[in-house]
């Protein structure tokens, strides 16, 4: 055994931590974990610092890791020893990002932050057909990135980019914590991505994460903030692309006819709501093409133009604008699809179709299955209220009882 390995178990033993706790700790491979405290494989520098910082080391794990470099642990002297035929090229190595770092070392070379931009804005893209779930592992690795490279002295223009790649982070952060149900988390996680907004000096990034807070405001009820947040985003975004602020205006249309709705005015609310539906339209179609977090389409459009028409109370309209969304929206796009659907079933209940409504919303929760987000839960909840209070037919029931299901395992979680 390694000293470094020999040091490493010792810390393991008298901290009471076992190799899965501390591989998640430091984002590592267990089976690396394993091999270093068995002397089998070498730290590198940044995840010594990490198991030492994490153990309490005090500089111990740092210390020996450093003489161990000049140190072969078996073989022929002087030359190192074979990995074990059982360990993996990637386990417990770098990501190509501080690959990149390492050979440009100094500061952050534009190497390096390019390989972080293309993560973080993947991770960015993906979230509207992925859950939440899937992404969180990448988010905090991606966060420890930035965050480090934030912590180091780095010339204007690289850490700039890290600036915004930090706000994006955060906006992404936020919408895990908003679909998971944490509402305090994201609040703080957007109000790190508006610091960043501000700090990069970029309107955009704080349109968008202004506007990314406002759709979780809106699934929790939170219709005004969620509107008021919408029209500051608007007045950051006058400067963005033409796509960036048709999605900000076809929210802003969906949020002010939420708010007319509760306050029973939909009449008096009508011309200015439509008027950010058309202007919605007019930006897309002087949009050019899809990028990064810049993800507003034709199919996305139609779905907030129907959810507008419903709560202005036309079914009708709205029954065809979401039967369009639907049509158009990729069929990986489950919580997309799966509140279309809802918005669909909650038509069909304002049009006292009853037994249909239960049945789409019950399907629709079928369709969300393991991807169960609070949105989802928000909106059939919202379709079960619709109904009217005196059906009992069976298909009402079960979407009761699916419900309930829900919630009880929700609170067991």
């Amino acid at each position: 055994m390694s000293d470094f390995g020999s040091e490493l178990a010792r810390l393991m033993t008298e901290r009471g931590v076992g190799v899965r706790q501390l591989a998640r700790a430091v984002y590592c491979n267990p089976g690396h974990i394993s091999n270093l405290r068995s002397g089998k494989a070498r730290p590198s520098p940044e995840l010594a610092a990490d198991l030492d910082r994490y153990l309490g080391a005090a500089g111990a794990l740092e210390d020996t890791a450093l003489r161990s470099v000049s140190t072969p642990t078996g073989g022929a002297a002087g030359m190192p020893s074979k990995p074990p035929r059982s360990a993996h090229l990637l386990d417990g190595g770098p990501q190509p990002w501080e690959l990149a770092d390492t050979l440009t070392r100094s500061s952050l070379s534009m190497t390096a932050v390019g390989f972080m931009e293309e993560s973080v804005t993947s991770l960015a893209a993906r979230y509207p057909f992925t859950p939440p779930a899937d992404l969180i592992q990448g988010v905090q690795v991606m966060l420890r990135a930035v965050n480090d490279a934030l912590g180091r002295s780095q010339p204007l223009s690289v850490r700039a980019r890290c600036v915004k790649l930090a706000g994006i982070l955060c906006g992404v952060a936020g919408q895990i914590a908003d679909d998971t149900a944490r509402p305090d988390q994201s609040a703080a996680w957007f109000g790190a991505g508006k610091v960043a907004a501000d700090e990069t000096g970029d309107p955009d990034l704080a349109a968008w994460v202004l506007a990314l807070r406002s759709i979780g405001c809106h699934f929790r009820g939170e219709y005004d903030l969620s509107a008021t947040l919408l029209d500051h985003a608007r007045i950051a975004a006058s400067s963005s692309s033409p796509r960036r602020q048709g999605w900000l205006a076809a929210l802003s249309a969906r949020a002010h006819a939420t708010v007319a709705a509760q306050r029973g005015d939909k009449a008096g609310s009508t011309t200015d709501i439509m008027r950010a539906i058309d202007d919605a339209r007019g930006c897309l179609q002087a949009a050019g093409p899809r990028s990064d977090t810049d993800f507003f389409d034709g199919p996305r459009l139609a779905g907030m133009a129907g959810a507008t028409m419903l709560l202005l109370g036309d079914t009708g309209a709205a029954k065809a604008f979401i039967a369009k969304a639907l049509e158009g929206r990729a069929s990986g796009d489950v919580k997309g699809r799966v509140l279309l659907t809802l918005d669909l079933a909650e038509c069909l209940a304002a049009d006292r179709e009853s037994e249909q409504a239960a049945d789409l919303a019950a399907r629709a929760i079928c369709m969300a299955g393991t991807g169960m987000v609070l949105p989802v839960m928000s909106r059939a909840t919202a379709v079960h209220s619709a109904l009217p209070p005196w059906s009992r037919t069976r298909a009402v029931l079960e979407l009761g009882g699916q419900l309930a299901d829900l919630k009880v395992a929700e609170m067991e979680a």
